[in-house]
């Protein structure tokens, strides 16, 4: 009986060693996987970070173009404004009418002082 319980336990630690063995490899395996995944995300992280300077750069250099073109724009917009300004109204008829009506303004709140008084 005595060796059938010495066996029985020999089988038992036999077990045991190649359970700890089987585990050492998993744990392994999977420790290595994780590098192996962490690794992927650093450069896809990476990768993203190299993407979006691109398109910033790219959308920056959109952004410069239109604003220079809208300048130009602008400063084309005001040339003519400037060449034109002797075609169009006098400053009087834009500030709303002649400098006539203005007066004829001015003589009636006169005009209109003197009955209050």
């Amino acid at each position: 009986m005595r060796r059938g319980l010495e066996s029985t336990i020999d089988d038992i630690n036999r077990n045991k060693d190649l359970l700890e063995s089987r585990h050492v490899e998993i744990l392994k395996h999977l420790a290595e996987e994780r590098a192996k995944m962490l690794r992927q995300e650093k450069a896809a992280h990476e990768h993203l970070l190299a993407e979006d300077k691109k398109y910033q750069a790219r959308v920056t250099a959109i952004l410069e173009s239109n604003r220079k073109s809208a300048n130009a724009v602008a400063g084309d917009n005001l040339e003519e404004l400037d060449s034109n300004a002797g075609d169009g109204l006098s400053q009087d008829e834009v500030n709303g009418g002649s400098s006539r009506s203005d007066s004829r303004l001015g003589m009636i709140t006169r005009e209109d002082d003197n009955k209050a008084l």
